[in-house]
């Protein structure tokens, strides 16, 4: 087989991702857009459909700092966790990917 067909998964991986991305991020931008609007604001107003990269830094930072928890709000708090952990995994499972891909040129 040759290289472009062995990563035709990587595709359909990719875009599994991007849905599960999405719906974590939804679920969390939602929740704090309900309970906590004043951190929804400072937070630059973040939305899936509407997003920016401004957007995505702060979000990014507000769970990568875990300053959901000072909310004190077990629902954001799951969410949170939720996506914290969905970060690791998928950090790890980007770096099997280019080991991957990388024996794969190499072969």
């Amino acid at each position: 087989m040759s290289f472009i067909s062995d990563i035709g998964p990587v595709y359909w991986a990719l875009g599994a991702v991007a849905l599960v991305t999405g719906a974590l991020l939804h679920g969390l931008c939602s929740r704090i857009r309900r309970r906590h609007p004043d951190v929804w604001e400072a937070l630059g107003r973040p939305s899936v459909l509407r997003t920016s990269e401004y957007d995505f830094r702060t979000v990014r930072r507000f769970v990568s700092q875990r300053q959901f928890l000072a909310l004190q709000d077990p629902v954001l708090n799951r969410w949170g966790w939720t996506v914290l952990v969905y970060k690791r995994v998928l950090e790890a499972a980007l770096i099997g990917i280019a080991l991957w891909l990388l024996w794969l040129a190499v072969r």
